[in-house]
């Protein structure tokens, strides 16, 4: 069952009281040796029912208990309540990488499912805070955790105003945002899935902007090229990066900046946009969808060659289109006739005289273009070289493997490149 945890290091200096404060008005504070106790203090005033969790070496357990600069640790738990008199748990001293490991599994083995994390990171040896960020994450990963906090003590920071030391305490969860922000882009970037991302960008309160990187992540993954060629939510994500304020979060901006430059190129309904989308897949790995939007995009780009474009979502015209331009003319074979037997359904024969009458004014116009041979090569090499492999799952004669398929799109997608 998930819980509230408050996970800290007790370290092995001297704590002296000082008077910890968490915000800029210095409202809120507790005069304390131990950030422990301020920061519990903290978190039960703000209605968190959360639980402590001390990891204390044996060296540091000197300030666990009563000791001659104060009462200690255990004590001052104790008064918050006296279950938490319990919290403590030994780990090693963190002297060998062997020992640091052992500090990293036992961090990791008191965290349960679900858990809310709260993280104070102010003792310890230097490197545990670096553990801590590395060690929440992997937690992450494999419990499911979810960080809610991560605190500094910053003592040597404090000032003293009428003779009282005011140390502050940094909210420091704004660094493992950028991790988790920079880790989801990256994947955006890298497997051309950016859900995780969107999803992250709805903690943020940019439903817009979540709501177009979650939509061209799924138009992707599911071959909308409609939605594509129009470029409206490549516009959309363009649009609503460009606005954002993100006055002191430039680490995000950054990273969304960098997002922002893999949709410069799309415009409102354009074929490039098409060949953006498959350069996408080939970069992302994505073959099996950049075989299908390639060999599509050349289609809607005939229509648009003999300036056709009332077809585009036709798909029988789109059918009449795609058999035209792997034949040549004496081999191409008309799909419609105006010669109907007698037992030609009434019901279909006006949509028969339709599509031939379309197929005779466009059969012409397509073998005619200026790049009908090469157009023609290319959609009979993406067929066989590609498509036709992937959408039988290799159940073919010398099947190629994932690298050839890559390799074979590249080549076609900068020989339609050519072409245009």
């Amino acid at each position: 069952m998930s819980r509230k945890i408050f996970l800290s290091f007790l370290g092995i200096g001297r704590y002296e009281v000082t008077r910890y404060y968490f915000d800029e008005q210095k409202e809120v504070f507790y005069d304390t040796p131990f950030v422990q106790e301020a920061l519990m203090k903290f978190l039960l005033k703000k209605e968190f029912d959360v639980n402590p969790i001390i990891f204390i070496t044996k060296d540091a357990y000197k300030n666990w208990l009563p000791n001659a600069n104060n009462e200690g640790l255990k004590y001052c738990l104790s008064q918050i309540n006296s279950d938490f008199s319990s919290s403590d748990i030994e780990i090693s001293n963190g002297k060998s990488e062997r020992e640091l490991l052992n500090i990293f599994l036992s961090v990791f083995e008191n965290l349960n499912e679900g858990d809310e994390v709260f993280f104070d990171i102010t003792h310890g040896f230097r490197s545990l805070p670096m553990l801590a960020l590395v060690l929440l994450n992997y937690a992450k990963f494999l419990k499911g955790v979810t960080i809610r906090g991560i605190y500094y003590g910053a003592f040597d920071a404090r000032e003293t105003v009428d003779g009282v030391n005011w140390s502050p305490v940094w909210n420091l969860s704004y660094f493992s945002k950028i991790q988790s922000w920079a880790s989801a882009a990256n994947q955006f970037l890298q497997t051309g899935n950016g859900l995780m991302l969107s999803d992250l960008i709805e903690e943020e309160g940019l439903s817009n902007l979540k709501n177009g990187i979650a939509t061209f992540t799924k138009e992707i993954l599911v071959n909308r090229g409609p939605s594509i060629f129009s470029g409206k939510t490549q516009l959309l994500i363009q649009r609503e990066i460009e606005v954002l304020d993100f006055q002191d979060q430039e680490p995000l901006r950054l990273i969304l900046d960098k997002v922002k430059k893999h949709f410069s190129s799309y415009k409102k309904d354009s074929i490039l946009n098409g060949l953006n989308a498959v350069e996408w897949c080939v970069e992302n790995g994505l073959i099996q969808q950049g075989a299908t939007l390639l060999e599509e995009f050349c289609t809607t780009y005939t229509l648009i060659q003999i300036q056709k474009e009332i077809y585009f979502q036709d798909s029988e015209v789109r059918s009449i289109v795609s058999a035209a331009i792997t034949n040549s003319p004496e081999n191409y074979r008309f799909f419609y006739t105006e010669i109907f037997p007698d037992d030609f359904p009434l019901e279909k024969m006006e949509s028969h005289k339709r599509l031939y009458s379309i197929e005779k004014e466009i059969i012409p116009l397509i073998h005619s273009l200026n790049n009908f041979k090469k157009l023609k090569q290319l959609v009979n090499d993406i067929k066989s070289s590609v498509r036709n492999d992937i959408n039988h799952a290799g159940y073919r004669n010398n099947p190629k493997d994932y690298d050839s398929f890559k390799k074979s799109l590249e080549k076609r997608y900068k020989h339609f490149l050519k072409i245009m």
